[in-house]
């Protein structure tokens, strides 16, 4: 409860000192101590008398509760490490228990992808650190794929079996949020154009699969020419996405540009009158 109790009120301090930089002192004193109850909790789970399952709860808490330290450190590789550790704990969870807890878990499992997103975001480490980090995303997700069978759009429920497109669209909502929440707009340009590239990589990969398709209905008779398969759905809801994204993003860059064709001209002000010789 104390762990829990300085870990809410340390976020919503972070949210605070977004426009009161003084309060990120407290947001930090708060957070190591969350992190250091977390640890007494750990160390009294280790008692022969705690079950397996409660062990590995407390130490995944702990292990979140430490990335979210190192990351407000700006440790790139040991908050990495803990989220992964975090991660690799609730997906063995979800795995071993009941159906209605293995979504409690899944969840859990979701805010340390949410949290390695976030560091990818705010461009943890560089170089390799961020070639690993973009590794254990796209393990995550792939992971993730495998339990991910249909898709809904338009009233219309589609399976999705090509694990290509199972991944991208698991990635869709990351891929926005990591676009709304960034300000810079030469990053977010560079995040347009990255979930752009992955949108048509996955609309080749279903092409491919609609050409198999069209040659089994050559070679059948089933009277079925009419209709819309679930593959030429999933096609649409594809390019929908595609174009969708297109537009936002050359909103984006008229909104940046008529921002700058707003600025004051700051280097005729600077020049000052013409001097005549």
């Amino acid at each position: 409860m104390e762990a829990e109790r300085a870990w809410s009120y340390a976020m919503q301090l972070k949210q605070e000192a977004n426009t009161e930089p003084r309060k990120r002192f407290h947001l930090m004193a708060r957070l190591r101590k969350a992190a250091k109850h977390s640890e007494r909790l750990e160390k009294l789970c280790e008692s022969p008398r705690v079950d397996a399952k409660t062990k590995l709860e407390a130490q995944a808490y702990t292990a979140y509760l430490t990335g979210m330290v190192e990351f407000e450190l700006q440790e790139w590789k040991l908050a990495m490490e803990a989220f992964n550790k975090c991660k690799t704990i609730y997906e063995k969870l979800a795995s071993a228990f009941t159906e209605e807890l293995a979504v409690l878990y899944r969840q859990r499992d979701q805010n340390a992808i949410n949290d390695l997103m976030q560091m990818r975001l705010t461009g943890g480490g560089g170089g390799m650190m961020a070639e690993k980090l973009e590794a254990l995303i796209t393990q995550a997700r792939t992971k993730q794929a495998a339990t991910m069978s249909e898709v809904e759009w338009r009233g219309r429920s589609v399976p999705v079996k090509i694990d290509k497109a199972r991944v991208f669209l698991l990635g869709l909502a990351d891929n926005e949020a990591a676009i709304a929440q960034t300000a810079n707009e030469e990053t977010k340009e560079h995040l347009y154009e990255t979930l752009l590239a992955e949108c048509r990589d996955t609309i080749q990969a279903v092409r491919e699969e609609l050409k198999s398709e069209a040659k089994q209905r050559e070679r059948s008779s089933d009277g079925d020419s009419g209709k819309v398969s679930n593959l030429q759905f999933l096609h649409s809801y594809l390019t929908y996405i595609k174009l969708c994204t297109l537009v936002k993003r050359n909103e984006s860059m008229a909104h940046t540009l008529q921002a700058k064709l707003k600025e004051p001209e700051a280097d005729e002000d600077k020049r000052g009158p013409a001097h005549k010789t």
